[in-house]
């Protein structure tokens, strides 16, 4: 993994970010789905012991059935899925625009002076980059 990520649909729409705002992206993201996947994303740092692994399994396999019917499901793949390099089918791209799409923080998660797009990362600008993902039916790929 290098240090910068590109997150880009099929229409070479993308934003830049580091590995940091990812993570703080996918955190919000995950705040905003429901308070136990948020409390699950908050504690991946602090997931080091075998034990500590063990009982972080099991509380993600609780939250997958609880969640087995419901939209919340793919947005849990995309929150767990690589952080170098990964992708996501419209499908799971509708169901975290679907979350995001009206959300109004204005967060810079990404690289504000040195993007190879004229887009800061933000929340909308990533809603944006699903929106044209789920339009065209293709979704988004990082590395």
């Amino acid at each position: 993994c290098s240090s910068d990520l590109t997150i880009k649909n099929s229409n070479d729409s993308g934003i830049e970010i580091g590995y940091f705002g990812f993570y703080r992206l996918r955190r919000r993201i995950a705040e905003l789905a429901a308070p136990d996947i948020y409390n699950a994303y908050l504690m991946v740092p602090d997931v080091k012991s075998e034990t500590k692994k063990k009982e972080y399994n099991q509380y993600l396999n609780r939250l997958e059935k609880k969640y087995s019917d419901d939209s919340r499901r793919l947005v849990l793949d995309f929150l767990y899925a690589s952080d170098c390099d990964g992708s996501m089918d419209a499908e799971h791209c509708k169901a975290v625009y679907d979350l995001i799409k009206d959300c109004k923080d204005e967060t810079q998660y990404g690289y504000v002076d040195r993007a190879m797009w004229d887009i800061p990362a933000t929340i909308s600008s990533f809603a944006d980059l699903l929106r044209e993902a789920v339009e065209d039916g293709k979704g988004i790929e990082w590395y």
